[in-house]
């Protein structure tokens, strides 16, 4: 469940992409219509319509938020920690 805070958070990460010109208006308004329409994140939107790749936007958002990122796909977790 999002909260108010968490649209705003996501309108300024978009318009900041924009801004970064990694997206264009039209495909932030698209993926703001899908945000309206099924409730999916902005930024899942962004790169559900390949505005932007999961990478890309993974490195604007290290950068955004000063803080390293992680790929996870091929992290394996240790299975003594599943159990």
């Amino acid at each position: 469940m999002t909260s108010p805070r968490d649209g705003s958070i996501q309108e300024d990460i978009g318009r900041r992409l924009v801004e970064a010109r990694l997206i264009d208006d039209a495909a932030l308004q698209k993926a703001a219509l899908q945000q309206k329409s099924t409730g999916s994140s902005l930024t899942a939107n962004l790169v559900k319509t390949g505005a932007i790749t999961e990478e890309g936007l993974l490195d604007f958002l290290s950068n955004f938020y000063g803080a390293p990122a992680i790929d996870l796909k091929n992290y394996e977790p240790d299975p003594a920690l599943i159990s």
